[in-house]
């Protein structure tokens, strides 16, 4: 299974951990603990994560909803500050699609937002916290 580098860390913006990739037909996607897990039936669902990344969310959002069918909760990364509206939040909640962003662009919005999104950092915590019986699924540079 290839391996592809996540380039920030929200302290300093430098490499920070590296993922397990899918194929090359699916670019931009992250599954954990593994892509094998989500294929394995008897893997429990709720343990089951998927990571999007979209430069910019705009309406590609939706693209997100419709990939990997176990997985109910997606997460979303973005980088760009002021793409998300309240209305466009209300959106992502319907689809059952999490925010994650690096600190300082969650700080760039109003409480509300900043309420319903997650720092990268968290991310990586939530992840570590499911997969704490499986420290191969996620390697530290």
């Amino acid at each position: 299974m290839g391996l592809f580098t996540v380039g920030l860390r929200d302290d300093d913006f430098e490499p920070a951990y590296k993922f397990p990739a899918l194929p090359h037909r699916v670019r931009g996607r992250c599954l954990f603990p593994s892509q094998a897990a989500c294929e394995d039936p008897a893997f429990p669902e709720e343990q089951l994560r998927m990571l999007a990344s979209k430069t910019s969310i705009k309406d590609r959002f939706r693209q997100v909803a419709d990939e990997a069918n176990r997985i109910r909760d997606k997460h979303l990364f973005t980088l760009t500050p002021g793409d998300v509206t309240h209305p466009k939040l209300a959106q992502l909640d319907e689809l059952h699609i999490h925010l994650v962003m690096p600190k300082v662009v969650k700080e760039s919005y109003d409480d509300l937002i900043q309420g319903e999104t997650m720092t990268f950092s968290r991310f990586i915590e939530e992840i570590q916290g499911l997969q704490a019986d499986r420290p191969q699924s996620l390697t530290l540079l």
